[in-house]
């Protein structure tokens, strides 16, 4: 793949974003967890379900994905886990039950587990290594 340094760069900037939000999409639960627990009077049992449910799905997803990435396209397995993660997180933002959220969660952590193998391997792709 002969990529000009410009669009290098460009692509690196695209995953650079995609990978921060994906990082800051999984934290988020922390930040807003008290107020949903409140809000749906949930146990501190329901609300580590939700955590760790997304946690052990997007792991277990992940390695499919991985192999995945090996044999499509790579901009189209990540544009349409960005995809599938941008609407399950507006989902989760409309969800008005626990088990909404639960399910919407789930969702969002498909769509993320689909976009490190894509992007680690797009982003040797774009930036190999130079040979000595």
């Amino acid at each position: 793949m002969n990529v000009h340094r410009s669009q290098a760069r460009f692509a690196l900037w695209v995953l650079f974003t995609i990978n921060a939000l994906n990082f800051f999409d999984r934290q988020i639960l922390g930040a807003v967890g008290e107020l949903i627990r409140k809000e749906w009077v949930l146990s501190d049992g329901a609300l580590g379900a939700l955590g760790t449910a997304f946690t052990l799905l997007y792991a277990f997803v992940g390695v499919p994905f991985g192999r995945l990435t090996d044999r499509t396209k790579r901009t189209w397995l990540l544009s349409l886990g960005v995809f599938v993660w941008s609407l399950m997180t507006a989902v989760s933002g409309a969800a008005l039950s626990f088990w909404q959220l639960f399910a919407a969660r789930l969702g969002v952590g498909v769509g993320e587990a689909s976009c490190a193998p894509a992007a680690s391997r797009f982003s040797c792709l774009v930036c190999p290594s130079a040979s000595p």
